[in-house]
């Protein structure tokens, strides 16, 4: 009875150290990779995100893009928006873009598995929860 009770004790302890040695929080945020032609429409469409909190953080960055327009390769520069925001936001984040855009772009919504714990309480405290 005591080597049974000893290796209940063990897993709970094994199960316990687990969760507390975790630096990662599960949770339901959402990450958008957007394409777009300047920094210039990055940092327009960044700005109303912020200000309709639908974002709580954007980054951009230049990238050199490589595709096939019109059965011919092309390669230009363009720019990379990335929008963190929480789940539920996906048609107003595109109303935004498209408010400012015309051409066809790339909209990839991302679903992380994992973020940190901090940054999960800022996206909490300045993002509302998307209505249902």
């Amino acid at each position: 009875m005591s080597l049974f009770v000893s290796l209940l004790e063990f897993n709970q302890l094994a199960i316990d150290c687990a969760r507390r040695s975790r630096p990662l929080l599960r949770f339901g945020m959402r990450i958008y990779y957007v394409t777009l032609n300047t920094a210039d429409e990055a940092r327009q469409i960044s700005h109303v995100l912020l200000e309709k909190q639908l974002a709580v953080c954007t980054n951009w960055f230049p990238i050199t893009c490589a595709y096939r327009w019109e059965g011919k390769n092309v390669e230009e520069a363009e720019t990379v928006l990335v929008v963190k925001t929480q789940p539920g936001y996906r048609s107003a984040v595109e109303q935004v873009i498209r408010e400012h855009i015309s051409y066809t772009n790339f909209i990839a919504e991302i679903a992380p598995e994992s973020v940190n714990e901090s940054f999960l309480k800022w996206l909490n405290t300045e993002v509302p929860i998307a209505p249902k």
